[in-house]
């Protein structure tokens, strides 16, 4: 479980990094709702990654963490 109450291994985000078939699908649920949207762009490594690694940059966890 993250911090915020987030089970990581409930997420297909952060399913991408063991089953990288599911970015493509979130590539499908993303159109339309996010412009120029990529597969490489559905990554993350838990919110005790590096900034570059977790999932979006509006994480409160993951920018205290990079302090």
């Amino acid at each position: 479980m993250a911090v915020c109450g987030l089970i990581c291994s409930s997420c297909p985000i952060y399913l991408t990094l063991k089953y990288p078939e599911l970015a493509k699908i979130l590539v499908e649920d993303f159109k339309g709702k996010w412009k120029n949207v990529k597969a490489e762009d559905f990554h993350c490594k838990g919110c005790w990654g590096e900034n570059n690694e977790v999932w979006t940059l509006d994480c409160e966890i993951s920018f205290l963490n990079s302090l």
